[in-house]
C-alpha cells in the first residue's frame, strides 16, 4: 500500500540517461596548425635562374608554366627559340626534390582536412538529432553553419595554396566552435 501511494506521489524512478560523446576535433586543428601554410615554397637559391625568378617574384608562374615546356626551342609564351636543354636543367634544378615534397605535403593535408572535416561534421549531424531543448538545438546548428563556413574558407585557401605555393596563407581555427558544441555536451551530460 506504502509503495503504491509512493509511486503515485512520486511517479517512476529517474532513468539514468547515457552521456553524450564529445566532438573529436584534434585532427582538424592540428591541420589548422600546420606550419606548411606559412611557408613560402619556392625553389633552390644556387641556380644561375633562380636570381630573375626571386626578382621578379614570379616563381608560381614558372613553375605552373613548367608543364607548357615540352619539347622543342620554341618557348610557349614568346614563341622564340629561347629554350635549350642547360634552360630545362636549371628549371628542374630551382624546383627540386624539397619543393615537390612541400607542394605534396599541402595536398595530402588538405585531403586529410576534407576527411576530417566530413567526421566532424557528421557527428554534429547526428548530435542534433539527440534530446537537446529547442534553444540548445538552434545554437548548435548556427555553429555548425559557422564552422562549415570557415572551414569552406581554409579549403579555399588550401587550394590557393597548392595553385601558388610560394604564398603564404591564413587558415582560421575552427576550434572555437566545437569547443563551444563541446561546452553544450558538456552541460547535457551535467544535468
Amino acid at each position: 500500500e506504502i509503495e503504491k501511494r509512493a509511486l503515485n506521489l512520486l511517479g517512476e524512478p529517474p532513468v539514468k540517461k547515457a552521456c553524450l560523446s564529445k566532438l573529436s576535433a584534434e585532427k582538424l586543428k592540428s591541420i589548422e596548425k600546420f606550419a606548411i601554410w606559412e611557408k613560402c615554397i619556392v625553389g633552390k637559391n644556387d641556380i644561375p635562374i633562380a636570381r630573375l625568378i626571386k626578382k621578379l617574384e614570379n616563381g608560381d608562374w614558372v613553375n605552373q608554366g613548367r608543364k607548357y615546356i615540352y619539347s622543342g626551342t620554341k618557348c610557349p609564351f614568346c614563341q622564340k627559340d629561347t629554350i635549350d636543354d642547360d634552360f630545362r636543367k636549371q628549371l628542374e634544378s630551382f624546383f627540386d626534390e624539397e619543393f615537390e615534397k612541400d607542394v605534396e605535403e599541402v595536398k595530402d593535408k588538405k585531403e586529410e582536412y576534407i576527411r576530417e572535416k566530413a567526421n566532424v561534421l557528421s557527428a554534429i549531424n547526428d548530435l542534433v538529432k539527440q534530446d537537446f531543448e529547442e534553444d540548445e538545438k538552434l545554437l548548435i546548428q548556427h555553429l555548425y553553419e559557422s564552422l562549415e563556413k570557415c572551414i569552406q574558407t581554409n579549403e579555399s585557401n588550401m587550394d590557393d595554396k597548392i595553385k601558388e605555393p610560394g604564398k603564404k596563407i591564413i587558415i582560421n581555427c575552427s576550434d572555437k566552435y566545437t569547443d563551444e558544441i563541446n561546452a553544450i555536451i558538456d552541460k547535457k551530460n551535467n544535468e
